[in-house]
């Protein structure tokens, strides 16, 4: 039974930017909360740790003392992406230098945590 006094308002609203980031990946901007880089991590030994794969490239290098190339990527899943091409499956490690990424949690569209180890 439908109620004759709601029919046809809108009960939440989508913007494209919620559409985006569903599809392709989480971009902060000045309506996002700042999120420490520790808050991104988990440490699982001295020198391996499972990262969020939207942490800043930037943080993550400050925050592990990791030196990586740079690119036209702000964020680990970009700089993974622009590595491999793809969205890679779990488990998929990907070598740069003397450090590994290997694909902890994704989707098929888009990689959420990675295992980093050195």
């Amino acid at each position: 039974m439908e109620d004759p006094f709601f029919k046809g308002l809108a009960e939440g609203l989508i913007t494209s930017e919620d559409i985006m980031e569903d599809v392709f990946e989480e971009k902060e901007d000045e309506y996002d909360a700042e999120e420490k880089p520790q808050q991104w991590m988990r440490i699982i030994s001295d020198r391996e740790y499972i990262v969020s794969a939207r942490i800043k490239l930037d943080n993550l290098q400050e925050e592990l003392g990791l030196v990586l190339p740079r690119g036209e990527y702000a964020t680990l899943a970009e700089f993974l992406l622009e590595k491999a091409r793809e969205i890679p499956p779990v488990g998929t490690i990907i070598k740069e230098r003397n450090i590994s990424f290997t694909i902890h949690r994704c989707t098929p569209q888009k990689i959420q945590e990675v295992r980093v180890s050195w």
